[in-house]
């Protein structure tokens, strides 16, 4: 079954190419608002929801989604590989944690302030409409 879903994703992967924006080496996801992305990362939940931390750390949050599945692995320290396909939107709803890959002895929360310094709500951006399944290491 976890086969079939990996493979139906990708599969609409394919079939949406001119739909889609290839994020491989853009990083500044302002210029991505409204458009359709296909990211791919580690599942990582947090008190504030789930998220999708990219290898070079950015973190993409799953709008709609408390929590992973419990076979993503995503409360322990090694998250499984995902992969997710949506609508990238920029949010000011929640200030924001964010998460950094570290060893299991070092891993925490760390709360990020908007430019001010303040502990109002910071920027976040949000995968809309989201569409997932795990990659086979």
């Amino acid at each position: 079954m976890k086969k079939l879903i990996v493979v139906l994703l990708v599969l609409l992967t394919a079939c949406s190419k001119d739909l889609e924006t290839d994020i491989s080496n853009e990083r500044d996801f302002s210029k991505l608002l409204g458009k359709r992305i296909t990211i791919e990362g580690t599942a990582s939940n947090t008190k504030y929801g789930a998220l999708v931390i990219t290898n070079d750390n950015a973190s993409i949050w799953i709008d709609k989604l408390e929590s992973w599945p419990a076979e993503y692995n995503a409360s322990g320290t090694d998250g499984k590989t995902v992969i997710v396909t949506g609508v990238i939107v920029e949010t000011y709803d929640s200030p924001v944690q964010i998460q950094k890959r570290e060893s299991a002895s070092q891993s925490k929360e760390t709360p990020a302030t908007s430019a001010t310094g303040s502990d109002s709500p910071t920027r976040r951006y949000v995968i809309k409409d989201a569409t997932w399944g795990l990659i086979s290491n």
